[in-house]
């Protein structure tokens, strides 16, 4: 809300010289407006009010000193009510807090999140400290939607869109809970709109290249970690899981006599289970002999094989496929086997039923489309 939308200007017709009271025009506007009402002193030539803290004027403020008799030279200005009614929700013993303190709170609440999640935020709290127009230490109160376009204006130049966004729903959600936390009245990042991401192309590996990276990875014997990177690997592109949920395994997740592991989302936090499919069998038979009894031990000895990933892919004369290609070969070879869209979203712990997967892999799951089709000849 700017300064010229909360003031409604009245041009003062008063002499200097004081008026009888019934001819005065304060006293006429307070009996128009009602006693509650608080006028504001607004120089002759300007938009908003002298008082540098007019949003915070009070009736009682008016009784006192001289302050009405300001108010008989050049124009007034009236406090609308909304915006009154909105300073009831500030807190008072929030105090004038900085930029800085508002963002130090926000991160102090995200602690559930995963450690990649932290310090990806931990990356953004740096550039907001280091440049923030005009710094950090800056009154929340007195930061503009302009100085927030300007930070991430300052911040965007070689990065791709989906990284601003991130930046952009950070600084949000920062002042969102300033907002919340009764510091604001409203926040200046409301009006942000997401910039729109560029197409990307998702490479996947052919399940016979997966067979091939494998295999690659096992055999480079100058990676001292070979057969537990290529283990990673394959337990990832077998299992249909992420990065995080493999590492994060215990030999007591994996429940031989009903087959299936229990799987624990970084992303969301919840649990679910997965089928000890029979192509996985083997592997995970190999672990747990390995492995030994104990219970809370990690399945898998490693936490991540990016690198014996990425180099065996160079080897191989392969597009440079992510760990997290290995989740999408899972996701199209089970839609290309037939296997109902549903069941593959509760395998990835997602609840809508299978919506994302089929807007994600549509261009997948359009054959599968027509083979159902046919059943009904």
């Amino acid at each position: 809300m700017s300064e010229s939308s909360n003031v409604c200007g009245a041009e003062s017709s008063a002499p200097v010289s004081p008026q009888p009271p019934q001819n005065d025009i304060v006293t006429r506007l307070r009996t128009l407006l009602g006693q509650d009402a608080v006028l504001l002193h607004v120089a002759t030539g300007k938009k908003a009010p002298t008082s540098p803290g007019w949003q915070r004027t009070t009736v009682a403020e008016m009784e006192m000193g001289d302050y009405l008799m300001t108010l008989r030279h050049g124009n007034i200005g009236v406090l609308l009510g909304d915006l009154r009614a909105a300073k009831e929700l500030l807190d008072p013993k929030a105090g004038k807090q900085t930029l800085r303190m508002i963002t130090e709170r926000h991160m102090q609440l995200q602690k559930k999140l995963s450690s990649s999640s932290i310090t990806k935020k931990e990356g953004i709290v740096k550039k907001i400290y280091e440049q923030w127009p005009g710094g950090a230490d800056v009154f929340a109160q007195d930061v503009k939607p302009s100085d927030v376009e300007e930070w991430l204006q300052n911040c965007s130049d070689g990065h791709r869109k989906s990284t601003i966004n991130e930046w952009q729903a950070f600084i949000k959600a920062v002042f969102a809970r300033a907002v919340k936390d009764g510091v604001l009245l409203k926040s200046p990042a409301a009006e942000l709109k997401a910039e729109k991401r560029e197409a990307v192309e998702r490479l996947t590996p052919t399940t016979h290249q997966f067979k091939a990276i494998v295999e690659s990875i096992r055999k480079n014997k100058v990676n001292r970690r070979c057969a537990l990177s290529a283990d990673f690997v394959e337990f990832m592109g077998l299992a249909g899981i992420g990065n995080g949920e493999a590492a994060s395994l215990r030999v007591q997740d994996v429940d031989i006599s009903k087959k299936r592991i229990w799987i624990h989302r970084q992303k969301t936090g919840g649990d679910f289970y997965i089928p000890i499919f029979p192509r996985l069998v083997p592997l995970v038979t190999k672990l747990l002999k390995r492995k030994g009894n104990g219970p809370k031990t990690n399945l898998l000895d490693i936490s991540e094989a990016k690198h014996a990933l990425h180099g065996a892919c160079e080897r191989l004369g392969y597009a440079h496929f992510t760990q997290r290609s290995l989740r999408r070969m899972f996701i199209t070879d089970a839609i290309e086997r037939g296997v109902d869209v549903k069941v593959i979203a509760e395998w990835q712990g997602h609840k809508d039923g299978g919506k994302l997967i089929l807007d994600t892999y549509s261009h997948v799951s359009r054959p599968h489309h027509d083979r159902m089709a046919e059943l009904m000849a």
